[in-house]
């Protein structure tokens, strides 16, 4: 999204739920917006400059400073998946978590139905070491992968 001088409001994605991250970039220079309770805009309303802080607030990102020109941001947010109606349809669940939605629904049914716990302990190691998978690839996505020492 890039903002536009002198306003501060702005629509915020059809799926969007949550906010990771808000990040500003300004001729090359990247920096991280601070979010904000609606409170704070009480106080502060028609100030122009680097926007520094955020606001969600009825589906509206509102930003502060009020940009006072074009800043391009980065906004890093929890989605809401789209419904899948049709056989061929796929989303991040079908395309990512086949295998642990599978392994789970196999172990559920010997566990139950099937009365099979031999095999239902099978799948659930099976759905375990998918969930293992999943959780490093998370890992490997959403970290720098440099360790910063903590100064103790």
């Amino acid at each position: 999204l890039s903002t536009v001088s002198g306003t501060g409001t702005y629509g915020l994605p059809s799926n969007f739920l949550s906010v990771e991250s808000l990040k500003a970039t300004y001729n090359e220079s990247v920096w991280e917006l601070n979010p904000r309770p609606l409170s704070f805009f009480y106080d502060h309303s028609d100030v122009q400059g680097q926007p520094t802080v955020f606001v969600i607030h009825q589906e509206q990102l509102r930003l502060y400073p009020i940009p006072d020109q074009v800043y391009t941001l980065t906004l890093a947010y929890l989605k809401l998946l789209d419904a899948l109606s049709a056989d061929s349809d796929t989303s991040e669940w079908t395309d990512d978590v086949e295998e642990l939605i599978a392994a789970s629904a196999c172990e559920t049914l010997c566990r139950g139905p099937l009365r099979n716990f031999a095999w239902a302990d099978q799948w659930a190691a099976t759905a375990r070491a998918a969930q293992r998978s999943l959780s490093a690839r998370t890992t490997l996505a959403t970290t720098s992968r440099t360790l910063h020492p903590s100064g103790f």
